[in-house]
């Protein structure tokens, strides 16, 4: 639906405290020859709409001539429907056409499709009284039009509100898979530290395995012979020459000298032993977990990135818009917190999934 209002130039001044302030209102660009003016004016709309949530009725007050405006019109209309598929049809169009005059105001209604217009033009008096009163009876058209709209309320396109919620969801999903790839990193920085305390500490271990060692004592020991020895009682080692008194007897046996090799445990080498043992399965049991936490990690990045994906690709089923701008500063930070990854397989993983992601935008 498509309402039509126009103002004299001369009498704006009458109209312009009564608007003012009083609705949800932004300025749009009216270089009507650029294409690229269009585009903003277009992108200016879905965002106002975005912010709002909710959309009824788009209302265009517009300054100058119908000769200059028709085709700006019916380009932000046909734009929209592109940008915005099956939403033009739910909207309420309201025109406000003003400095303009009696001949601009011949608005050609079949410019929109299926409308129902309504040309609304007063007074052609100069008297300002007349104005006046030709304005009042047109606002009170255009707030029993806005009343209207208040009234369809409950009809209003939530397409808005869908697009809010998706972008909101693309920024959560981002910043928690930023969340999981800091994860990732710990975990990568804790294996890289458990990995070199089992190096060290099975080197340390390899050194100290042999907690024994190997010891020799000699010793003097009798040997029977079928012959009598002189043995001195002071010196059974030697033969003794120096007449010890009382302590020598004559003996069928020798003193010979004897080794013998043993094991002895070295007590403190054992215990540290044993410490260390202790802590290698600790150790090894602690790095088997840092690679279950780092592959539920990765998967947990992943599965943001799914997420990210899907919303991304509802986004762009329901607007051709383009959402770089507001998806940009969360995008940057998840990719600089990727290329703070420290394993070099890890982070060409993540940084080419990003990388995707982001082409889809």
């Amino acid at each position: 639906m498509v309402i039509l209002t126009t103002i004299k130039l001369q009498y704006f001044d009458v109209i312009e405290k009564d608007l003012e302030h009083s609705f949800s209102e932004f300025n749009v660009n009216d270089q009507a020859s650029s294409q690229t003016s269009d585009q903003r004016n277009l992108e200016l709309i879905a965002e106002k709409a975005i912010d709002e949530k909710y959309l009824i009725a788009i209302v265009f007050v517009l300054n100058g001539s119908q000769a200059r405006y028709s085709e700006v019109i019916k380009n932000t209309i046909n734009g929209l429907n592109n940008y915005f598929q099956n939403l033009s049809w739910r909207i309420i169009f309201f025109l406000i056409l003003t400095h303009t005059n009696k001949i601009g105001a011949n608005f050609k209604l079949d410019l929109f499709e299926k409308e129902v217009a309504t040309p609304k033009w007063q007074s052609d008096s100069e008297s300002r009284s007349d104005i006046e009163y030709s304005w009042k009876s047109s606002k009170q058209i255009i707030d029993n039009f806005l009343n209207a709209i208040k009234d369809n309320d409950f009809k209003s396109t939530e397409d808005f509100q869908k697009i809010t919620e998706l972008q909101r969801d693309i920024n959560a999903q981002i910043l928690k898979a930023v969340s999981e790839i800091t994860k990732i990193n710990g975990a990568i920085f804790q294996l890289i530290n458990a990995r070199y305390k089992c190096a060290n500490n099975k080197n340390i271990l390899r050194s100290s395995q042999n907690y024994t060692q190997m010891k020799v004592i000699e010793f003097n020991e009798c040997v029977r012979t079928h012959y009598k020895n002189m043995i001195c009682m002071n010196h059974l080692d030697k033969i003794c020459h120096e007449n010890c008194p009382n302590c020598h007897d004559l003996q069928k046996y020798k003193i010979v000298k004897r080794r013998q090799t043993y094991e002895e445990v070295i007590t403190e080498l054992k215990d540290q032993y044993e410490e260390l043992l202790s802590n290698s399965i600790e150790l090894k049991a602690k790095e088997k977990k840092i690679i279950s936490d780092l592959e539920f990690f990765v998967n947990g990045v992943e599965s943001c990135y799914n997420s990210i994906k899907h919303d991304i690709e509802s986004l762009k089923l329901m607007s051709k818009l383009n959402f770089d701008k507001t998806l940009r500063s969360t995008f940057n930070k998840l990719r600089n917190t990727a290329e703070n990854i420290t394993d070099k397989n890890l982070k060409a993983q993540q940084l080419r999934r990003i990388f995707e992601i982001e082409k889809l935008v």
